[in-house]
């Protein structure tokens, strides 16, 4: 058995779980993105000095943009470390042996029985 095929088997269950549910909430923040810079491009281009209030909904869809983009960032940073961290911990161990049957040869040389 190989060392990555005995790290897979000693990782939590929930690792798999987590990454996809990191994953999901980026691909969710990559839409909200869009979807803002979208409605801020087009308010922006509609912007004028008699209609300004589109050109202040439009700042603030960028600025949504932007905070939405650093959460993604954040996020994917955390996701990153806690593998990083958990491998690291993992590494730290011993492969699993398996212990043999005690023979009587065994117990006699440890002085157990006579």
């Amino acid at each position: 058995m190989t060392a990555d095929m005995q790290q897979r088997r000693a990782m939590p269950p929930d690792v798999g779980e987590k990454r996809i549910a990191t994953i999901g909430k980026v691909i969710g923040d990559g839409v909200v993105c869009c979807l803002f810079g979208t409605i801020g491009l087009f308010l922006w281009d509609m912007s004028s000095l008699q209609w300004w209030g589109f050109g202040v909904i439009a700042l603030l869809c960028g600025a949504c943009v932007v905070a939405t983009v650093v959460r993604s960032l954040r996020v994917l940073w955390s996701l990153g470390w806690y593998e990083w961290r958990l491998r690291r911990h993992l590494r730290t161990g011993t492969a699993p042996k398996s212990d043999g049957l005690v023979s009587s040869d065994t117990l006699k040389k440890a002085g157990r029985i006579k």
